[in-house]
């Protein structure tokens, strides 16, 4: 008991709670994610739709506010707080058209690479058997990715994805794969994994960032098997 207790203080010492953690920004009482949609909705509300009525039907402002308190209804409903991913569905995905152009990997060290880093390759075009024209785009034109390399610090070999930019800046991704933490956690696991965190942030060069993308990720097939078997024996 009294070990849970120490961790427990170590726990809060370490970690600061921010009361506003998880609220939603708002100015006055307008929740900040509709005040631009909400802007946008009301001048095309005026310019393209009160103006061409008023014109034409000779009506008021107050059919203007109906009008828009009508279509900023209509948004929250339709798009909700997360409206980005409403408008992110009118976006083309990249489909089939992309291709890998086969190259000779060129060395940071030759002379000749600042050139050959910002060349974009030429698009390929060719005709299916109805005469229809696809274009194909090699994906190195969109990719930032030199290389691969294996690194070695503290005893720890990992690899690491060396990319450079059109301005010939680099940059390397080191994956890593962390334990996945179960819903029910101990004072202990959370310290265990905070330890082990910041042990590994210390490798970190100055003026370098890390960026973690966290996900939930479960094996469920080995889950329905018993779960399965289980419907079945009974």
């Amino acid at each position: 008991m009294k070990d849970r207790d120490s961790e427990r203080e170590i726990l809060d010492s370490s970690i600061s709670t921010i009361q506003a953690l998880g609220e939603k920004s708002k100015i006055a009482i307008i929740p900040r994610e509709y005040l631009l949609p909400w802007l946008i909705i009301i001048a095309l509300s005026y310019v393209l739709i009160y103006k061409p009525l008023q014109f034409f039907l000779g009506i008021g402002y107050f059919w203007l506010l109906v009008i828009i308190i009508w279509l900023c209804a209509a948004w929250s409903l339709i798009a909700g707080r997360k409206s980005h991913h409403f408008t992110d569905e009118f976006y083309s995905l990249p489909g089939d058209n992309w291709i890998d152009v086969p190259q000779t990997f060129i060395p940071a060290t030759d002379k000749m690479f600042p050139q050959l880093a910002i060349k974009k390759l030429k698009t390929a075009r060719e005709k299916d058997k109805t005469g229809k024209t696809h274009t194909y785009v090699p994906f190195q034109n969109e990719s930032e990715l030199h290389g691969n390399m294996r690194v070695s610090i503290g005893g720890q070999d990992f690899v690491s994805i060396l990319r450079c930019n059109n301005d010939l800046e680099w940059s390397a991704s080191v994956p890593f794969n962390l334990v996945g933490l179960h819903p029910q956690l101990e004072d202990s696991e959370i310290i265990n994994q905070s330890e082990a965190i910041s042990n590994a942030l210390k490798d970190i060069p100055p003026g370098e960032s890390i960026c973690f993308v966290l996900g939930c990720r479960s094996h469920c097939e080995k889950r329905k098997g018993q779960l399965s078997r289980g419907i079945a024996s009974n």
